[in-house]
């Protein structure tokens, strides 16, 4: 009985063998395939998570880079600020004038005034021009006969803590507005143009 029962046993495995083998015969390649294609995947996975925080661990230190530079950069700015206040503080303590008189004095290089002229100017005191002197007037890009208008730096009447310069009267750049308006009234006029 022992016999026939190892017996049996052995055709049990052997069929189980030959099942096994069969199976394998049409699955096996494509089994084999799919075990490589996916060991395959992993690699390619593995390979793009490193670049992934190669590529991460890149751009978080050009940024860390780039936020040292902004930082240096403000820092010189802010050092620059405080330096240029510190001189404009002085020269307010000192020439308490000199810092309201820079809107005119900006007015006189825009017309092309020459320093001397405008150091001259800068007493306040009004003078008149001489005949067939011009300013230039950077909106028409011309020059302007000026000859016998009065000239003067004074205090802007629309902010009374700066000076401007003045013609006749009036803020030169308004002046020389008045100035192109009344002469191409003129020229219609004489042409009978209304």
């Amino acid at each position: 009985m022992q016999e026939a029962a190892e017996a049996k046993a052995q055709r049990d495995s052997n069929r189980k063998d030959a099942l096994s083998n069969l199976a394998n015969r049409f699955t096996g390649s494509k089994t084999k395939r799919l075990e490589s294609e996916l060991a395959e995947s992993r690699e390619e996975i593995r390979t793009l998570k490193e670049r992934a925080d190669e590529t991460a661990k890149t751009h978080r230190s050009r940024v860390w880079d780039l936020q040292q530079q902004l930082d240096r950069q403000k820092e010189q700015h802010n050092s620059i600020v405080r330096g240029h206040k510190e001189t404009e503080d002085l020269i307010q303590r000192f020439f308490p004038g000199v810092i309201a008189a820079l809107p005119a004095i900006r007015d006189c290089i825009r017309v092309k005034m020459s320093d001397t002229l405008i150091t001259t100017l800068l007493d306040g005191k009004p003078r008149s021009f001489k005949t067939g002197y011009t300013l230039y007037d950077p909106n028409e890009e011309k020059d302007v006969d000026v000859g016998n208008v009065e000239v003067q730096i004074k205090r802007d009447p629309t902010d009374d803590n700066n000076y401007r310069l003045h013609l006749g009267g009036k803020r030169v750049f308004q002046w020389f507005r008045e100035k192109w308006q009344s002469l191409k009234q003129t020229v219609r006029r004489g042409f009978g143009i209304r």
